[in-house]
């Protein structure tokens, strides 16, 4: 909480910090970053009220339980009813990893037209997202990447997914498969668990258990090492204590100087003992030990504004770009025509709209949506019928939209500065090519949702 209120203060946000114990050391912090504090239940209408939520952008829920960050949703939901002029976003943090890949599935049942939008987001997901991107899987002409994820906790079974996933869409034509060794107390056990939740990841990954205790001598001597296997090339040391993490890590380190291998160290932020790692000047202390400001990464607007949402508004920009590229359209004809972080905000919204929508698409045609398990599964086609049914469910989610936005009919190419368009007429006066247009949408809407970690599945 403390770190996303300084880091949305620091963008020019007004933050509120609401707060149950009045004797909570952080406080005092936010204050110091220039958020303002009310002392009062989160989940409690009231409170949310007399912080006006309403008129807020975003809403943040980051308390301890599940249950509280998705009361304090349906709350600021009610209260947000009797005030439409903008779009209120809320963000409720789910612990249980697997119930927010659940709930998942349900962000995009709400109505399309409802300015309330409801998003739920995991630290540990994005901190293995973050932890890749920041120390990617090692990679060799010559060798397929050895990892070894010590730790099989919320951040290591996520670590192991998401560079499984990453292996998968960077070797599309080859099927060597990525090796990952696990360590932990109860390897065996959660290794297992995982293979039933995703049956088809070891067509991609081959997953080595090793049961073992941290800090033991067997850890110390390194039997995990075997001389007679593929040498490891990274290690991941995803513990639940930066103490333990650290010194697990140094104990490693002398086991694999010799080949200047890789250990990335999980922390929770980017200070104390991670700043040790990154300032110490003498090499040969930390030599290949770096740190993983794990909520320092995660805990930004940058990464929490990611969500499924803003994953699909920005996949469907980009399948649109690729779509007027290829019809030779250039942006001095259209200034639709540029790079996300460039569109206007207005822009922005139209692609999370029509992001929103797909929800309501997927329910008409008996289908719904469920986090991928299986990365290899044939695409999903519509059926002709569906096809053109949902081809005019988009033109006229888009008519709603441009009426809403103030547009107008014109005989003429469309204006955008007098917002006139010839289009703005029912589906079946459109021209032949315009209704390719909705047609060619649709018929990417299964991989716009595997894009964002989905697969479409009929429903009954």
């Amino acid at each position: 909480g403390l770190l996303l209120a300084r880091t949305f203060h620091e963008r020019g946000y007004k933050v509120v910090v609401v707060e149950l114990d009045a004797k909570n050391a952080l406080l005092s912090r936010c204050r110091e970053h220039g958020a303002l504090v009310y002392i009062g239940d989160a989940s409690d209408r009231e409170a949310l009220a007399a912080v006006n939520v309403a008129h807020a952008r975003y809403l943040i829920a980051v308390c301890h339980e599940d249950g509280v960050n998705a009361e304090v949703a349906v709350h600021a939901r009610e209260l947000f009813h009797a005030h439409r002029s903008h779009v209120l976003t809320c963000w409720a943090h789910i612990v249980d990893v697997h119930l927010c890949k659940l709930l998942r599935e349900h962000e995009l049942s709400l109505r399309p037209e409802e300015a309330f939008r409801l998003e739920f987001f995991n630290v540990y997901e994005r901190g293995a997202r973050a932890m890749l991107e920041q120390f990617p899987l090692p990679t060799s002409p010559q060798s397929t990447p050895h990892l070894a994820v010590l730790g099989m906790g919320r951040l290591g079974e996520n670590l192991v997914l998401r560079a499984a996933k990453a292996w998968h869409d960077n070797q599309t034509a080859n099927h060597v498969r990525l090796r990952i060794t696990v360590l932990d107390r109860e390897a065996e056990r959660k290794v297992a668990a995982l293979r039933v939740r995703y049956p088809k990841l070891e067509m991609r990954c081959e997953i080595v258990p090793q049961q073992i205790e941290f800090g033991s001598l067997d850890f110390e001597r390194g039997v995990f090492i075997s001389p007679a296997e593929p040498a490891i090339t990274a290690f991941y040391v995803c513990l639940d204590n930066d103490a333990r993490g650290l010194s697990t890590a140094l104990t490693l380190l002398p086991l694999v100087r010799a080949r200047k291998t890789p250990i990335i160290v999980r922390m929770v932020q980017s200070t104390g003992l991670a700043t040790l790692i990154a300032d110490d000047d003498d090499k040969g202390s930390f030599e290949n030990v770096s740190a993983f400001g794990m909520l320092t990464q995660t805990c930004t607007p940058d990464l929490l504004l990611s969500g499924t949402r803003e994953v699909l508004a920005r996949a469907i920009h980009e399948d649109y770009l690729r779509q007027q590229s290829a019809a030779k359209i250039s942006p001095e004809n259209n200034p639709s025509l540029r790079p996300w972080e460039q569109l206007p905000e207005h822009l922005k919204e139209s692609n999370r709209s029509q992001a929103a929508h797909l929800g309501v698409k997927l329910r008409a045609m008996q289908c719904s949506m469920a986090p991928a398990r299986d990365w290899d599964q044939l695409a999903f086609e519509f059926t002709p019928e569906e096809l053109e049914k949902l081809s005019r469910m988009e033109h006229e989610r888009w008519l709603a939209e441009r009426r809403r936005e103030g547009w107008a009919l014109a005989l003429r190419p469309k204006d955008i500065e007098k917002k006139t368009t010839p289009y703005l007429v029912p589906w079946e006066q459109l021209p032949e090519e315009i209704r390719e247009l909705d047609r060619n949408f649709v018929r990417r809407l299964p991989a716009l949702l595997a894009h964002a970690g989905f697969e479409v599945y009929r429903v009954g």
